[in-house]
């Protein structure tokens, strides 16, 4: 077992904890209770103390004698590395140091014993030093070094028993002196408040205020020798003294009156600093209240100040003197008000009236609040000829004042009054007619309430109609009781109102919005492309400029977009009562079919910044508004599925708004809408009509039994029946008469019509026809008997399937790039190949005279029965594979169909020459 011990305490190894953690040792030698620990070392900062470290063996005794040489051992310094205090190691005998740090190794070298010197350049406490084991062991503590400043204490008696403290009041004439004492004290430790007698220090005195009269002597009376800071004696700091066993004494008199108290503190242990200036780690102040005064000269006792022009500024002042005034002459006054910050000669007149003299005129500022300040007299005496400067403080008797009123224009029967007075108010008022208000015809009254008190700075309401920008505001002098049940109102330094001049009232320029705030889409195509606000009452181009507006909603992405109008871009409207902006749709990317606000802490809002003027200062005030949805729904998509081939069963037809839609029960929703169908706007009927659950979509069957060429078909149009629409969204906005027809998307319906058996006329079929042949007809024109005579495909094509909602004109399109191609194989009922044939027709192609759009025609696609080579085919069961593509500019779509067909033996054939 190693132990661990220093010269006067034996500190022995402790145990460690769980896991290699430990808990420190924690020693206070400053608060503690009944008697300090035995390891506590006081000493003074000035001085060093130093601990030896060694190491015995087990069950040896715990002196230097027995310390073991070379054995290894961990110092403990927590505070080694610190500004203040200052760790060295050493070996015995030895004046070579080396700096300690914090849970260093170390060895016992040769002589068994390592010294840890300890100094501190201030004051410090609770200094650790200790051993360790190893770097993971419970420190032992073997001393806690506390480095103290000496404190100084002043006595009225040499035997030190009449201690001058705070409340010790002392007054002598000018030319006398008094003896002062001063010790130096234990501030800590167990000594506490004893004399420190190993204490022989040098100490100055210095002075402040008006200590230039005071005059610092030895028990001898000679004045005590001057201390400087530089070598060259140039900078007085003050006087030099010394302290003998801790103690030391001198005399003190004045060369004329001081009145507010010798100020004076002696100083030891100086501090030079780095930048040149000197300072003293002990600094200890006289505590008592010394004067001395003057028996032939009077006192200037006291000095108020007054506003009599009612603007709130001091301009006289009251001072009373005390003592013989008649033995001196008043020579001049200066006064330093309202910051105390420095004098300035008087230059007005005054009067005397014995002890008081009343200062006119006096050129002083604003406080904003109760001042302070100094009020200092020349006098002369009539016997000597002495001159003396009398001062005395200036005590504040200015009542307040309005400097400014700004009213806020209230929303229902009362306004809001926000006044700035010069000074703060007495909060004990609240309510009653304490102000006048004036026009220029008349003064009465006025009945306010306080609402919020802050200092000089209160918020009023009152009734509206009673107070008007221009209209002028004072506090009242007078009032009864009944009208002012809370008194008067006065400054909260206890100072009444007197004379007040009236302030102008101000409009704050406050404006209130009104909650009918909308977005709009006035051309009714999905976008939203307008805003207006409104205002609870009207205001002027003026009240504009003050504002600043920003709108928000969706951009073509989803994302968020700020829109900001220049003020000068807002239209106000005739009355003043509302402000609208149209948007710049494409400026700002406005998502298209978002007629609907579904999340107004994301979009569909605005934020004002408003200007407003209260107490001659401009304030923003940021609020939001909530905005309205004024946008009419539109038709945001249209998908058609048409059915091409036969005639009982119904097209689909699904409409998707840009928002959900309530119908009413009785709707008959067929109503709703219009079909541009062959030239005219027509109504079709409807069988069924679905709705989704969110109210934005319906499926709609329609046009079951009608002729597939007489229906409606993709890139026809689409429109609002405004005479029969009875739906509207959910903030009740029906359809707008504005909102533009939309053109019907969805698949393309080709109509293929094919004839599944026809006879062969071999002696019809001439050798040099091809095995298929186009042929281009109108409409109308009927070729039924042509095709129970033949087998082949009449495909009727509307090429507008083609043109989505982005088409241009089609007088624009390149219509070589828009046309049709077509494949047709013929195949026996085992699947071999008979025949096949394919072909391209664009829409400027002879057939269609030059453009398939405004000469529509039917193709008929003819398989004149024979073979790729040119032979006839026999009796029997085809397989007919069609394909046919139409293409365009913008989009295409394509389609395919197998027809069984039948060649069977007869004489009524189609011969090849029709």
């Amino acid at each position: 077992m190693l132990l661990r011990t220093r010269f006067a305490m034996v500190v022995t190894f402790l145990s460690l904890l769980a896991e290699g953690a430990f808990a420190i040792e924690k020693i206070d030698c400053i608060d503690y209770k009944g008697d300090p620990d035995e390891r506590c070392v006081y000493s003074r900062f000035d001085g060093g103390k130093g601990v030896g470290l060694f190491v015995v063996g087990e069950g040896q005794d715990l002196i230097p004698e027995n310390a073991l040489p070379g054995e290894s051992f961990y110092v403990y310094a927590p505070m080694a590395g610190s500004d203040t205090v200052d760790f060295a190691l050493r070996s015995i005998g030895s004046n070579e140091t080396e700096p300690v740090e914090n849970m260093m190794e170390v060895n016992s070298g040769e002589s068994g014993i390592r010294v840890v010197n300890v100094r501190s350049i201030y004051p410090a406490y609770n200094v650790v030093v200790g051993t360790a084991a190893d770097a993971s062991s419970e420190p032992a503590i073997a001393a806690v070094y506390n480095f103290y400043a000496p404190e100084i204490e002043y006595y009225l008696d040499k035997e030190y028993t009449e201690k001058v403290s705070d409340q010790t009041k002392l007054q002598l004439e000018v030319g006398d002196t008094l003896a002062i004492y001063v010790r130096a004290v234990f501030p800590i430790g167990p000594m506490k408040g004893e004399t420190d007698s190993t204490l022989n220090k040098s100490y100055t005195i210095t002075t402040k205020a008006d200590g230039d009269n005071l005059k610092f002597l030895s028990p001898g009376k000679k004045e005590l020798d001057s201390a400087f800071t530089d070598v060259k004696r140039k900078n007085f700091a003050g006087y030099l003294d010394s302290l003998s066993k801790g103690k030391g004494s001198f005399l003190i008199t004045a060369t004329g009156s001081v009145k507010n108290g010798a100020d004076f503190t002696t100083n030891m242990y100086r501090d030079d600093h780095a930048d040149g200036t000197v300072d003293y780690v002990v600094k200890s102040a006289f505590p008592g209240n010394l004067q001395f005064v003057n028996p032939d000269m009077p006192s200037l006792d006291s000095a108020f100040i007054f506003d009599i022009s009612g603007d709130g500024i001091g301009d006289s002042i009251a001072a009373y003197f005390g003592g013989n005034i008649d033995v001196v002459d008043v020579k001049s006054f200066s006064v330093s008000w309202p910051d105390d910050d420095g004098f300035s000669k008087f230059k007005g007149d005054w009067t005397q009236r014995g002890y008081l003299v009343e200062l006119l005129d006096v050129e002083t500022a604003m406080a904003y609040d109760s001042g302070k300040g100094s009020l200092r007299s020349s006098v002369e005496s009539k016997n000597s000829g002495e001159t003396k400067n009398l001062e005395t403080e200036i005590q504040d008797r200015i009542g307040p004042v309005i400097l400014g009123a700004s009213k806020i224009r209230g929303i229902a029967d009362t306004d809001t009054l926000v006044i700035r007075f010069s000074k703060k108010i007495d909060e004990s008022w609240t309510s009653g007619k304490g102000f006048i208000v004036s026009t220029t015809k008349s003064s009465s009254p006025v009945a306010m309430e306080a609402i919020d008190k802050q200092g000089d700075l209160w918020t009023f309401v009152l009734d509206s109609g009673l107070v008007f920008a221009g209209d002028s505001i004072q506090i009242a002098t007078t009032c009864a009781k009944k009208a002012c049940p809370d008194g008067l109102i006065k400054a909260a330094d206890g100072n009444e109102t007197g004379k007040n001049n009236p302030a102008v009232v101000s409009n704050s320029g406050r404006l209130y919005m009104n909650d009918d705030n909308n977005f709009f889409d006035v051309d009714g195509d999905g976008r939203m492309d307008s805003v207006s606000v409104a205002f609870d009452y009207a205001i002027t181009e003026d009240d504009k400029e003050n504002m600043e507006f920003t709108f928000y909603w969706l951009n073509g992405d989803g994302q968020v977009v700020e829109i900001k109008p220049e003020t000068s871009e807002m239209v106000l409207s005739e009355d003043g009562m509302q402000m609208g902006y149209a948007v710049d749709v494409e400026k700002y990317d406005i998502k298209p079919m978002l007629t609907s606000i579904d999340n107004d802490t994301l979009y569909g809002y605005a934020e004002v910044v408003k200007k407003e003027v209260v107490d001659g200062e401009d304030i923003l005030d940021t609020i939001r508004l909530d905005m309205g949805d004024r946008m009419s729904p539109v038709i945001s998509a249209t998908f058609l599925e048409p059915e091409s081939f036969q005639k009982m069963e119904a097209d689909k037809f699904t409409l998707t708004f840009s928002e959900p839609v309530e119908v009413k029960e009785s709707q008959a929703l067929e109503d709703c809408f219009e079909f541009f169908v062959d030239g005219e706007w027509v109504v079709i009927p409807f069988n069924q009509a679905l709705w989704s659950d969110d109210g934005r979509s319906v499926v709609i069957t329609l046009e079951n039994g009608v002729k597939l060429s007489d229906r409606m078909n993709p890139a026809d149009s689409l429109r609002f029946n405004l005479d029969a629409v009875g739906f509207a969204d959910k903030s009740g906005n029906g359809a707008s008469p504005l909102t533009p027809p939309v053109m019907v998307e969805g698949d393309p319906r080709v109509l293929m019509e094919a004839t599944s058996l026809a006879s062969l006329d071999r002696a019809s079929l001439l050798a040099d026809k091809a095995a298929f042949t186009e042929r281009f007809v109108l409409p109308q024109d009927e070729i039924d008997d042509e095709m129970k005579k033949s087998l082949g495909v009449k495909m009727d094509i509307s090429f507008a399937t083609i043109l989505n909602k982005d088409a241009v004109d089609v007088a624009n399109l390149d219509l070589e790039r828009i046309g049709l191609k077509w494949e047709l194989y013929v195949y026996t009922n085992l699947g071999a190949h008979v025949a096949g044939a394919s072909g391209t027709i664009t829409c400027d192609d002879r057939s269609f005279n030059g453009n398939c759009f405004e000469n529509a025609r039917q193709l008929y696609l003819r398989w004149n029965m024979r073979s790729d080579a040119g032979r006839k085919v026999g009796v029997g069961v085809y397989v007919a594979q069609f394909r046919v593509k139409v293409f365009g500019a913008n989009e295409s779509f394509e389609t395919e169909r197998i027809y069984n067909w039948g060649v069977r033996a007869g004489k009524d054939g189609l011969s090849l020459g029709e």
